[in-house]
């Protein structure tokens, strides 16, 4: 096992998680946040609140637009009672991607493989 990932694989809640990913240095985004960690992956600063909140307009983000899936864009997801947000690392050309995200397991990084047709999928960014 190297420093960079965590090669074990397992299964929580129905979803197949690649990789647990250690920490980022202190300072770069909190891992206990989702939103965080996109907004850190983006470069970008305007977007407050939840992810939910974030989809429904109701944050400082005015405007997101319903792209397809790109590498280095963000999805949001109906998950979890404030939903949640990942950044997608590569799309594949059997309909998946893969994509990276903070807080899917309480204050990890993972990333994992879903659909890009999952029913949880509301908007990219």
């Amino acid at each position: 096992m190297n420093g960079d990932t965590l090669s074990q694989q397992f299964v929580y809640s129905n979803v197949q998680v690649m990789s647990v990913l250690p920490p980022k240095p202190v300072g770069s985004f909190n891992p206990c946040s989702c939103l965080s960690y996109v907004k850190y992956k983006r470069g970008i600063t305007e977007i407050l609140g939840t992810p939910k909140r974030v989809a429904q307009g109701k944050t400082s983000l005015t405007a997101y637009e319903w792209l397809s899936p790109t590498e280095g864009l963000i999805v949001i997801l109906s998950e979890g009672p404030v939903w949640h947000v990942a950044y997608i690392e590569e799309v594949y050309d059997d309909g998946t991607m893969l994509i990276s995200e903070a807080n899917y397991l309480s204050c990890k990084r993972t990333t994992r493989v879903i659909s890009q047709n999952d029913e949880d999928i509301i908007a990219y960014f």
